[in-house]
């Protein structure tokens, strides 16, 4: 089966402008997550997906530098944009992955990613994980039969929402987390100006490191510090 995990990024988020394009540790968030999805075995090919709109012109100039294939499609109809790109890389599985989770768990990734291969599944992914450390995948045709159907604008906008909300029409499978990381409560994501900052103190405390901590380590490290540890259990974004 043909794996490719498709990379959603924009520059135009209400809430922290341009931020996958901020740097962190001397490169853009975006190759940060493009690092963690790397440190994968099963992730198939990967594509950076962003919109046709002239502020995402960034994006796409340094996916070219990189030489990282990228995509250009709807902005706020991410499901097309998912589907079309999906269907010009012939995809059978489709490794969904944003462009705020720097610090995505590269096991967990596998661990979804396989047991999507087992052919008995639509959707996978793993809850009750903190924010921005687990991904999800879903085979073509459920993609298929969500972009056909969907009419709602928060199915086109969030991609997954028609898979978790028509449990009758699609086999779904929720991975346990693994042990200590029940944490839903947790964000390890980048929203914010206050997420930026936890990124760039985790970057600075470990001298880029980080990048090659497991969750567990990242979350013990968290733990280490007041300031950390308020952002990262901040339910509500503001």
């Amino acid at each position: 089966m043909r794996v490719v995990t498709i990379v959603q990024a924009r520059m135009g988020s209400s809430r922290f402008p341009g931020k996958v394009m901020r740097p962190l540790g001397g490169q853009p968030v975006l190759e940060r997550v493009l690092q963690r999805v790397r440190q994968s075995h099963l992730h198939g090919e990967m594509v950076v997906a962003t919109s046709y709109l002239e502020q995402d012109d960034p994006i796409t100039e340094w996916c070219q530098q990189a030489r990282i294939a990228c995509f250009r499609g709807s902005e706020r109809d991410v499901l097309e944009r998912y589907y079309q790109c999906a269907l010009l890389y012939r995809a059978d599985v489709i490794v969904r992955v944003t462009a705020d989770s720097p610090l995505l768990d590269p096991e967990i990734l596998d661990a979804v990613i396989a047991t999507q291969l087992q052919g008995e599944a639509d959707y996978v992914c793993c809850r009750d994980l903190p924010a921005g450390i687990g991904q999800e995948t879903f085979t073509f045709a459920a993609l298929e039969c969500a972009f056909e159907s969907a009419t709602r604008p928060q199915d086109r906008e969030h991609v997954i929402t028609y898979f978790t909300e028509h449990p009758a029409l699609f086999r779904l499978c929720l991975l346990d987390p693994p042990a200590g990381l029940h944490l839903p409560d947790w964000r390890i994501t980048l929203d914010t100006e206050q997420d930026y900052r936890l990124f760039c103190r985790l970057f600075a405390l470990t001298d880029g490191e980080v990048m090659q901590m497991r969750t567990s380590e990242i979350v013990a490290l968290i733990r280490q510090y007041a300031d950390l540890l308020s952002i990262a259990q901040r339910r509500q974004v503001a």
